[in-house]
């Protein structure tokens, strides 16, 4: 069964140009895709095929067979770096996950990062904004709320 998940942006890290591949300096940047005008989305097929598309431009595709040589994963809050090394080829890409109807833009990422953890490593990174949504504190009483032990001091 495939998942597909929407993202808010997309970004991949590129050279800047050819001498800085040949000397061996890192001389790259950041290039940036949000979902305007077309869509971004990211795919897993069934089969082990991952795939980032933006409209009908797809902008990365793996094959996830033995992924767990080549790819590795790092998710933080609602955003997910993933690192390509394969002999003296490195490529790495960033997304940030969209919000879903029912899932936090968290619990979005959260997902995705346990469906690709089958295929390669992924190292999930537990933010304090994460975990205080996940567990608001009990200990926050609303105004007009009757606890337990208001009702024990009724007489």
């Amino acid at each position: 069964m495939k998942s597909m998940w929407k993202l808010n942006k997309y970004a991949r890290f590129v050279q800047s140009d050819v001498s800085a591949m040949v000397t061996k300096e890192e001389k790259a940047e950041w290039e940036y895709f949000d979902n305007t005008p077309f869509p971004l989305e990211l795919t897993l097929a069934d089969r082990g095929h991952l795939l980032v598309s933006h409209g009908s431009t797809i902008m990365e595709s793996y094959n996830l067979t033995m992924s767990q040589k080549y790819l590795r994963g790092q998710s933080k809050g609602d955003s997910m770096i993933i690192f390509y090394h394969m002999q003296d080829v490195s490529h790495r890409f960033r997304i940030k996950f969209a919000a879903s109807e029912l899932k936090t833009s968290h619990e979005v990422c959260r997902e995705c990062a346990e469906k690709m953890a089958k295929y390669f490593p992924v190292k999930a990174i537990v933010t304090t904004e994460a975990v205080n949504l996940e567990n608001p504190s009990d200990k926050t009483t609303l105004r007009g709320e009757v606890t337990l032990s208001d009702l024990a001091n009724i007489r």
